[in-house]
């Protein structure tokens, strides 16, 4: 485990690396949005996010938090509101009709 300032430096530089590679094979068009997108994050790289929680009367309620790097799979929270160790939630919970269908495998 490495120590939290060598991490974010690890961090940086990975994100620096994958923006530059990310511009290159951008066209002309998208490069001007990806450059605004990449402002907008600010100096640390960190964009702005909410997760939600259940507040304390059992409801869901938002977190602000600042999220890091992500693979499309997982992404790195690094600030906000969020408590380490507190529930989140990931989904609905709801069901759609197709998913609720039993399946038979045949």
């Amino acid at each position: 485990d490495l120590p939290p300032d060598e991490r974010r430096t690890r961090a940086g530089a990975i994100r620096r690396n994958l923006g530059e590679r990310i511009a290159g094979v951008l066209t002309p068009e998208q490069l001007p949005r990806f450059r605004a997108l990449r402002s907008a994050q600010g100096s640390t790289g960190s964009a702005a996010g909410q997760i939600w929680v259940l507040g304390p009367d059992g409801q869901p309620k938002t977190v602000s938090v600042r999220l890091g790097i992500g693979d499309g799979a997982f992404t790195e929270v690094i600030g906000g509101a969020l408590q380490a160790g507190q529930e989140i939630i990931v989904g609905s919970g709801r069901a759609t009709a197709a998913a609720a269908t039993p399946r038979l495998g045949f």
